[in-house]
């Protein structure tokens, strides 16, 4: 048998001149797929912070959430992806214009930002202990009746913690006790400071765009 060919781009030089084209252009697609989704969950994280404006938010991100659906409703996955990473700035841009943010969304921000990334590991170990556990069979049924999957469900605990007392602080509650597990579970872990990177950079927008491609095509709404 002959030698086998370098996994690229793991082995191997990522500048080889040699490597087929075709292989360049599905590493490309695939990170530019990621960091579409990544930017678009970070922006979701960034705008639902905003309490003072939600609704004008709430109304701006259906915007921007229809008009993706609709401009990729014909697209391929190449064009799709182009797409949420042209329309995320002009987004963002008309978000802060709407309403400037003030010292408190930064804090909300922040503080959301930390939540998400460490319930996210919350959220997957629900997933996987569903057939072992029922109070994991009790979070994941409802996590999968929603729109967006585990993204769905945390947007709906940002958006509803705005509410006023004691249901505001009912869904903050919820979120802050799914933030805790998973700091928790990342600290025993010995992950408490890698998984952020981690999940910003890798973990995100991979995971996002296999549980929410669907999403971006009108079928699935229907």
């Amino acid at each position: 048998l002959g030698k086998p060919h370098t996994s690229w781009p793991v082995q191997g030089d990522i500048l080889d001149s040699s490597t087929p084209h075709f292989l360049r252009m599905r590493l490309w697609q695939k990170l530019r797929n990621q960091y579409a989704w990544t930017c678009g969950a970070a922006c979701i994280v960034w705008v639902l912070s905003n309490a003072d404006a939600l609704l004008l938010q709430l109304v701006l991100c259906a915007a921007w959430l229809g008009g993706v659906v609709v401009a990729t409703s014909n697209a391929g996955e190449e064009q799709a992806s182009s797409i949420v990473l042209m329309s995320i700035p002009i987004w963002l841009v008309s978000s802060v214009l709407a309403s400037p943010p003030g010292f408190n969304q930064i804090v909300q921000a922040a503080g959301n930002f930390i939540l998400v990334t460490y319930a996210w590991i919350s959220l997957t170990e629900a997933d996987d202990k569903r057939q072992d556990s029922r109070i994991a069979r009790l979070v994941m049924g409802v996590v999968d009746e929603l729109p967006l999957w585990k993204c769905g469900f945390l947007a709906c605990l940002m958006i509803f913690q705005h509410c006023s007392w004691p249901f505001g602080i009912a869904f903050h509650s919820i979120l802050l006790a799914f933030g805790g597990f998973g700091m928790l579970r990342a600290i025993l872990r010995r992950r408490f400071f890698s998984w952020p990177v981690i999940f910003w950079t890798l973990s995100s927008g991979h995971q996002l765009a296999i549980d929410n491609s669907s999403y971006l095509y009108y079928g699935a709404w229907r």
